[in-house]
């Protein structure tokens, strides 16, 4: 059987370059282990789904280690773009009610 939470926590460590890595099957949960500088990191992958979102979790818990170690730099994030200014807002209003003055008509 599948476990899509290991497919995710796989997926993002060879998307990071990382291709060394095991997985160990010996207790509840399966583990996958890797190194990088020479420090031994793992992760605890849950053993059965508990929702629908646990294989984000478990990708968001592995970059956040991946980052941690430089492996991956954090994303950019696009600012939010601001809001229209006033003058914007009243000129959009007034085309606006100009198109539904024609309309009626």
């Amino acid at each position: 059987m599948r476990n899509p939470c290991l497919d995710a926590a796989i997926a993002e460590l060879r998307d990071a370059g990382v291709y060394d890595y095991e997985v160990a099957h010996g207790g509840r949960h399966p583990q996958v282990h890797w190194s990088h500088n020479g420090a031994r990191r793992f992760y605890i992958v849950p053993g059965t789904p508990s929702d629908r979102r646990s294989a984000q979790n478990v990708r968001s818990g592995i970059r956040r280690i991946l980052k941690a170690d430089g492996l991956i730099t954090a994303e950019l994030v696009a600012p939010p773009t601001p809001p229209p200014k006033l003058a914007q807002r009243v000129s959009r209003l007034e085309r606006l009610v100009e198109e539904l003055m024609r309309r009626v008509r």
